[in-house]
C-alpha cells in the first residue's frame, strides 16, 4: 500500500463505479502506468550521474524542465484519484463522504507545492515508487471488478449469436423475430444485475418514464427495461458485442406493456360486452384463440383496424373497419386516460405508429439483421426511454 497515497487510496471503492467510469478509468490508470514507469528510470539514471554531470548548464536546465514536469503530473494524478473517490462516493450517503479526504488532498498538494522551490531526487524518486504501486493496486482492482461482467457479456454474446443463427423454415419472418427476442428476454431475466450499475439505469429509467407511470409497469417489463440501460452501460462502445440484446430486452418491455392492455384487458372487455366473432381472428365465437405470450406488435393489425405501410402513414384496413370502431369505443371507455374521443383515437394511433417504428427498426433488425452497433442500440433506447420517449409517453396515455 502506497503510504503517499495511501489516505485517497484507501478511499476509494472501485465497485462503487459503474462499468462505463470503471473502463474510462482503467484507460486513463494504464496511461499512468508507463508514465511511473518511465519517470521512475529517468530518476534512477540521474542518480547514478557525476557531480560535475550534475551542475552542468545544460544538464541543470533539463533536471528543472523534467522536474517541473513531473511536479505536474503528480498533481494531475492526484486529481484523477480524487475524481475516482468522488464518483464513488456518489452512491456513499452524506455522512460517509466526507471522511477526510479534502483533508488529505489538500495536505498532497501542499507537499507538492512545497516541492515546486527545491526538488531533490530520491524525494522524487519516492512519490514514484508510491504513485506507481498505488496505480497498480487500483488497476488490479479495476480488473478484478470488471472480471465478472466481462464473463457475463461473453455468455450472453455466445447465447445471442447462437439463437440468432437459428434458423426455422416453419416460421414466418416475424415469428422468428419475436421467437429471438422472447428467448434473449429470457436469458437476460436469468441475470442478477446488482450493484451500482442498476441502481444508476433505475433511476435514469425512473426520471424518464416518472415514478407514477412507472408503477403502471408489470414486474417483468421494469426488470427489462432496467436491463436494457445496465446492457448499454457494461458493454464498451468500440466492442465488437452484438447490441442486439440491448434492443430485444427493451422492445420486449414495450411488448409486454401494450400486450396487456391491447389484448388482455380487450378481450376482457370483449367478452364482458358480448362481442363476438371479431375478424382480427383473436376471438371466435366468443373464445379467444391465443394466448398472452403469443401477443406480438405485428397483432395490433387485427385487433384495432389500422396499418402502416413502407412510407408511414397510417390508414385503416377496410375488413377491420368494423373491429376499428370497436376497439376505438374500448380505448375511449378503458384504454386512454382523456375526456376527448378525438383524443383518445389520436392517442391510438400514436402507439400503433410507434409500436410499427419499434417492430421495424429495433426488433427486426435486432432479431433478423446482422451485427448491431452500439449507435444502433444507443438509437434504440434514445427512441424508446432516453430522449423521444415513446416508452413513457405511451404509459402516460393509459388510463391504468
Amino acid at each position: 500500500m502506497s503510504d503517499v497515497f495511501g489516505g485517497l487510496l484507501d478511499a476509494i471503492d472501485v465497485d462503487l463505479l459503474t462499468s462505463g467510469y470503471r473502463r474510462k478509468y482503467i484507460g486513463q490508470l494504464e496511461v499512468y502506468k508507463e508514465y511511473f514507469s518511465r519517470s521512475i528510470e529517468q530518476y534512477k539514471k540521474r542518480q547514478e550521474l557525476t557531480f560535475m554531470e550534475k551542475i552542468s548548464p545544460g544538464s541543470k536546465k533539463e533536471r528543472e524542465d523534467t522536474d517541473k514536469r513531473i511536479l505536474s503530473q503528480l498533481v494531475d494524478y492526484i486529481d484523477l484519484l480524487a475524481d475516482i473517490y468522488e464518483k464513488c462516493s456518489y452512491f456513499l450517503p452524506d455522512e460517509e463522504v466526507a471522511k477526510g479526504i479534502r483533508d488529505e488532498y489538500d495536505l498532497l498538494m501542499s507537499q507538492l507545492n512545497d516541492m515546486k522551490g527545491s526538488t531533490d531526487d530520491e524525494e522524487m524518486t519516492g512519490w514514484l515508487l508510491d504513485g506507481e504501486a498505488a496505480n497498480q493496486d487500483l488497476l488490479k482492482r479495476c480488473f478484478a471488478a470488471e472480471r465478472s461482467v466481462i464473463d457475463s457479456l461473453t455468455n450472453l454474446h455466445h447465447f445471442l449469436v447462437g439463437i440468432k443463427a437459428l434458423k426455422a423454415d416453419e416460421f414466418k419472418d416475424w415469428q422468428r423475430a419475436k421467437l429471438i427476442q422472447d428467448r434473449c428476454a429470457e436469458k437476460i431475466l436469468e441475470q442478477k444485475f446488482e450493484g451500482v450499475d442498476c441502481i444508476d439505469c433505475l433511476n435514469r429509467a425512473l426520471n424518464s418514464i416518472g415514478e407514477d407511470t412507472w408503477q403502471k409497469m408489470d414486474k417483468v417489463s421494469q426488470k427489462l427495461i432496467v436491463s436494457a440501460e445496465i446492457l448499454l452501460e457494461r458493454i464498451p462502445a468500440n466492442s465488437d458485442f452484438d447490441y442486439a440484446a440491448v434492443c430485444l430486452t427493451a422492445t420486449k418491455a414495450l411488448e409486454i406493456e401494450m400486450g396487456k392492455r391491447y389484448f388482455v384487458d380487450y378481450i376482457r372487455y370483449s367478452h364482458d360486452n358480448n362481442i363476438r366473432n371479431l375478424t382480427s381472428g383473436l376471438i371466435k365465437d366468443g373464445e379467444c384463440t391465443r394466448s398472452e405470450a403469443e401477443f406480438s406488435f405485428e397483432f395490433l393489425e387485427g385487433i384495432t383496424g389500422y396499418t402502416v405501410d413502407s412510407q408511414g402513414n397510417m390508414k385503416v384496413i377496410p375488413k377491420y373497419s368494423g373491429d376499428n370502431m370497436v376497439f376505438l369505443d374500448y380505448a375511449y371507455k378503458n384504454l386512454t386516460d382523456t375526456t376527448s374521443k378525438q383524443d383518445s383515437e389520436e392517442m391510438v394511433r400514436n402507439q400503433v405508429f410507434a409500436a410499427s417504428v419499434i417492430k421495424n427498426n429495433f426488433r427486426d433488425a435486432a432479431a433478423l439483421g446482422g451485427r448491431l452497433s452500439y449507435n444502433d442500440a444507443r438509437e434504440c433506447m434514445d427512441y424508446l426511454i432516453d430522449e423521444q420517449r415513446a416508452f413513457g409517453i405511451i404509459l402516460e396515455q393509459f388510463k391504468k
